[in-house]
């Protein structure tokens, strides 16, 4: 059938518009706004991306993979130069396309998708247009197949029907427009559909093919959406060694994805009209889920091996998370200390899974295992209640919470925490679990808090951590504050006091009060000084948007960021490093885990070793006495900087007017507790 070039450009910018509706309709959130911020010209050949920083141990034959597979994609350019003009106009309005979003079952989302059915159907057949023809089926594919794990009932029946026709049309396609790639993309893609609908055998066999012929072509994205397709078909069919071997290897390159891309590549690239950005934790939560599984029915004492390899997955996980949240893949640049060297120290990792709440504790090279008795959802619901409970200061409403918390969480491991061998209990939270004071927590039996068993700090990442005792020889202090309103913030009355009780303390502080406490004049004593300690007693906040995070100075506010820099050059006296860096007026966003992951990096990328720092806006009278208490017992010999701050807390709370948690458990000792 012959078309006029003018109904061919036509044709291909309508097909793409509603593809990329088609695409964008059912994706989540974050796929959303990574389409948002992608190349506005999908649909051309994909040219290399700008490095954006050092891989710091990324793999370059994987970024090199990356790059070969998706240049490739588009190879075969239209010969109308009207049709190269309409798929870049298509292409250009992908990102204001792709911000509309539909309800799963909108009929007109529906009408979108048989529309670009239809259109698939107009250009097949067409010279220039072919080879798009097949890519964009598997973006309508790709659509039906998420709306089919939305819906319910006749929706996402006729959803799946649709989207495996258009899957094998690609697989079954002879025509050489249809690449080998998109082949393979569609044979892993249906399998996963077959797995969903229970055809176990054959998901199986697709998934073996499709990452067969993703290997050979050294597809890495492929092989990782694959390998945990046929890792879960190898489940199924009631092999679960082969599944965790294959998950093993697969959980192993979707790391290597990630540093790669986060080290080297913008967060979007050529791999969108195939897979979109994967969640590269999904296959790790996975297998964590089927190595506890394997824990539970074998028994902790022939699953030491297991349970260290969940505390090394959980590290991964730990650390990956504040390598993605601060956009630095050189955060982890060697190994920190490991569990089996930690002596005294019980660690407790809460892990929180779709279908359970466990807890994972290691002391000195041995681990236990405990199934918590209580839903990951009511752990989160609990955790938000506390958080905003606890601000609420003349009522005892936190301890519903509080005892529920420590119910699921604390009771099950509160006989080793007791032992005469534990000196301290290290928490590695993950999740919504990082904005609350762990102190707070209430035993309604003995009336206890956590922090009266024994001294409590968090550590965002044991890899990330070097607990080592404080170099109490030699110590040199930087004490900066205001008292004065300033930039719409209130007066800190008790700063002065806290400060003068420092230099009380310690003769020989520097201090940066008020009008001397400017920017630049900070900048220039860490820079010309090898502190140990740095204190800054100020308004503060960390949001999500580390952008947005700042402590306010006499000038202006300091950015978290730009104060990051100042200190991180004294990672490099090996001699004499900043021993701890405490942050006594900060706080971080209600209730929001983003900020807390980042309020808990504070002291990983300032190269401090430890840092002491708040949740929420904390009493200015009730501060200045922990602080003074703490630095007090900090440096009794003998005496660790968690224990210093259980102390401190203890102290206040002894004191009436302070008895309620809100002003004394939102002090967190973050990274080394020695």
């Amino acid at each position: 059938m012959n078309r006029s070039p003018n109904r061919i450009s036509i044709l291909l910018a309508t097909l793409a518009t509603l593809v990329t509706l088609a695409a964008g309709a059912f994706a989540t959130d974050a796929d959303a706004e990574r389409s948002q911020r992608s190349s506005p010209n999908m649909l051309v050949t994909h040219a290399p991306r700008k490095p954006a920083g050092p891989s710091c141990g990324g793999s370059d034959r994987v970024l090199a993979s990356s790059r070969t597979t998706t240049a490739s994609v588009d190879a075969a350019p239209p010969s109308s130069e009207r049709a190269r003009v309409q798929i870049a106009t298509a292409g250009s309005l992908r990102d204001r396309v792709a911000r509309l979003s539909f309800p799963a079952n909108d009929e007109a989302a529906w009408r979108l998708i048989r529309d670009a059915e239809n259109q698939i159907a107009e250009i097949d057949s067409l010279v220039d247009t072919a080879r798009l023809a097949s890519r964009l089926r598997l973006h309508v594919a790709r659509s039906l197949g998420k709306l089919s794990r939305t819906s319910d009932g006749e929706s996402a029946a006729e959803a799946r029907f649709r989207s495996v026709g258009l899957y094998l049309a690609t697989i079954r396609d002879p025509a050489s427009t249809t690449t080998a790639r998109d082949r393979y993309w569609a044979e892993g893609e249906l399998a996963a559909l077959y797995l969903d609908a229970g055809r176990t055998a054959e998901a199986l066999r697709l998934a073996r093919g499709a990452l067969g012929s993703a290997s050979s072509a050294d597809d890495v994205l492929a092989r990782y959406r694959f390998g945990r397709v046929l890792a879960l078909a190898l489940d199924g069919a009631g092999d679960r060694p082969a599944s965790l071997d294959t998950l093993r290897r697969t959980a192993r390159l979707g790391e290597s994805l990630r540093r790669d891309r986060l080290g080297r590549l913008s967060s979007t690239d050529a791999h969108a009209p195939y897979a979109g950005e994967p969640d590269y934790r999904e296959t790790t939560r996975l297998l964590l889920s089927m190595l506890l599984d394997e824990v539970e029915s074998k028994g902790v004492t022939v699953s030491q091996s297991h349970l260290r390899e969940v505390r090394d997955l959980l590290e991964t996980q730990r650390s990956a998370e504040l390598e993605d949240h601060f956009g630095d893949a050189c955060l982890v640049k060697e190994e920190g200390t490991s569990i089996d060297a930690i002596e005294g120290a019980l660690i407790l990792y809460p892990i929180l899974l779709e279908d359970r709440v466990a807890l994972l504790t290691g002391f000195e090279g041995r681990f236990s295992y405990y199934r918590a008795p209580i839903t990951t959802a009511s752990v989160l619901d609990h955790t938000r209640e506390l958080r905003r409970l606890l601000g609420k200061r003349t009522t005892r409403q936190y301890l519903r919470p509080a005892q529920h918390l420590y119910d699921a969480l604390i009771r099950p491991i509160e006989g080793r925490i007791e032992a005469k061998d534990v000196e301290a209990l290290i928490i590695v939270p993950e999740g919504l679990l990082r904005t609350i004071p762990f102190a707070a927590l209430h035993d309604r039996q003995s009336k206890r808090f956590l922090i009266d068993l024994k001294p409590l700090a968090l550590v965002p990442s044991l890899r990330l951590t070097s607990p080592t005792p404080i170099a109490r020889e030699g110590l040199s202090i930087l004490a900066a504050g205001i008292e004065q309103a300033r930039g719409g913030f209130e007066r800190l009355d008790y700063t002065r006091l806290e400060i003068e009780s420092l230099r009380e303390r310690f003769p020989s502080t520097r201090v940066l009060f008020d009008e001397a406490f400017k920017i630049d004049e900070l900048e220039r004593e860490i820079r010309t000084r090898p502190y140990s300690i740095v204190h800054v007693a100020t308004h503060g906040r960390v949001e999500a948007d580390g952008a947005k995070s700042f402590l306010l100075a006499h000038d202006g506010t300091l950015g978290l960021d730009r104060m990051s820099r100042m200190i991180s050059t004294t990672r490099f006296r090996r001699d004499r490093p900043l021993e701890l860096l405490t942050l006594s007026a900060c706080e971080t966003a209600a209730g929001d885990e983003r900020a807390a992951l980042g309020l808990a990096g504070v002291a990983l990328r300032a190269g401090a070793r430890s840092a002491l720092a708040t949740l929420w806006p904390v009493n200015d009278e009730a501060t200045a006495l922990l602080i003074d208490t703490f630095y007090g017992e900090l440096f009794k010999p003998g005496q660790s900087r968690a224990g210093a701050l259980r102390t401190a807390q203890r102290e206040v709370r002894d004191t009436p007017r302070f008895a309620h948690p809100g002003y004394w458990a939102p002090f967190l000792m973050i990274s080394s507790w020695l």
